[in-house]
C-alpha cells in the first residue's frame, strides 16, 4: 500500500472550543500512527498491521467527522480561509481514508462505528437501526466491504446509520461539491438537476424570490398568510 495514504498535516495549536480540541486530538493520533508507519520502526508487524490499520482509520473518519467545528471548514467561510491546494489535500485525506475503509469486511465496521439506536424509523419514513441491519444483511459478513465496487460502497455508507460516518461523508460532498464550482463547474445537486431534466434554481440576494439557473426567469416567493403572530406563538 501507498505511503501517500499516511500523508498527515503537521500538529498545530488546538482552539478553545470543546469539539475543535477533541478534533485536534483525533487528528494528532492519527499524525502519531502514520509517523508509525512511515519510520518502520519495528513496532507494526505484519501481526499488527490491520489492527494499526483500523485505528488509524477510525481516528480519520473522527477528526473529518469533527472539522465542521472548526472555524474555517464552517459554510460560507471555506472560501476565504483555506487555499485551493489545502482543499485539494484535505479531499485527499478523505478519499484515502475512504480506500483502508474498503479493506475491513461489514462486521469490522459494525464494530468500529456502531449503528444507532433510533428504532422508530418505519413510523417517520426515516432510516433507522432497523434500515441499517437489514441493509447489512444483504453483503457477505466477512468479505471486505470494498469488493462490492466504489460506487456501491460508497451507497452502502451513505445508508448506513451512524453519526461519525455521516458527517465524514457529508464533508467529502460538501469538499467535492467546493472544488468543482471553484473550477467554474456544476456543483453536485446541479449536475443530478441537469442529468434529469430538472430545472434548479437559487435565491435571490433579498430572499423573496427564485431565480432559475438556466433561463434567468425570477419566480416570487409568495408569503404565507394564513398564519400569524400573537404573543410569540403562531395561530
Amino acid at each position: 500500500m501507498s505511503k501517500e495514504i499516511f500523508k498527515v498535516l503537521e500538529p498545530v495549536e488546538p482552539t478553545s472550543s470543546k469539539e475543535e480540541i477533541l478534533c485536534e486530538k483525533y487528528r494528532l493520533a492519527a499524525i502519531k500512527i502514520s509517523e508509525e508507519i512511515n519510520n518502520g520502526n519495528g513496532i507494526i508487524t505484519n501481526a499488527n498491521f490491520k489492527d494499526i490499520l483500523k485505528k488509524f482509520m477510525f481516528y480519520c473518519v473522527k477528526y473529518i467527522s469533527l472539522s465542521r467545528y472548526k472555524e474555517e471548514y464552517k459554510i460560507g467561510k471555506m472560501k476565504t480561509t483555506l487555499n485551493e491546494s489545502e482543499i485539494i489535500s484535505e479531499l485527499t485525506f478523505i478519499d484515502n481514508t475512504i480506500k483502508i475503509m474498503s479493506l475491513f469486511t461489514p462486521t469490522e465496521l459494525l464494530q468500529m462505528f456502531p449503528v444507532i439506536k433510533t428504532y422508530d424509523g418505519e413510523k417517520w419514513g426515516e432510516k433507522d437501526y432497523f434500515f441499517t441491519m437489514d441493509l447489512i444483511k444483504q453483503y457477505d459478513p466477512n468479505v471486505p466491504i470494498g469488493s462490492m465496487g466504489i460506487k456501491n460502497m460508497l451507497d452502502l455508507l451513505w445508508n448506513y446509520m451512524n453519526d461519525d460516518l455521516s458527517q465524514f461523508l457529508i464533508a467529502k460532498f460538501s469538499i467535492t461539491n467546493y472544488i468543482l464550482k471553484l473550477n467554474g463547474e456544476m456543483g453536485i445537486i446541479e449536475q443530478f438537476m441537469d442529468e434529469n431534466g430538472l430545472p434548479s434554481y437559487i435565491l435571490s440576494v433579498d430572499g423573496k424570490s427564485l431565480i432559475d439557473c438556466d433561463t434567468g426567469e425570477e419566480i416570487a416567493i409568495k408569503q404565507n398568510t394564513n398564519f400569524r403572530v400573537v404573543n410569540g406563538g403562531t395561530l
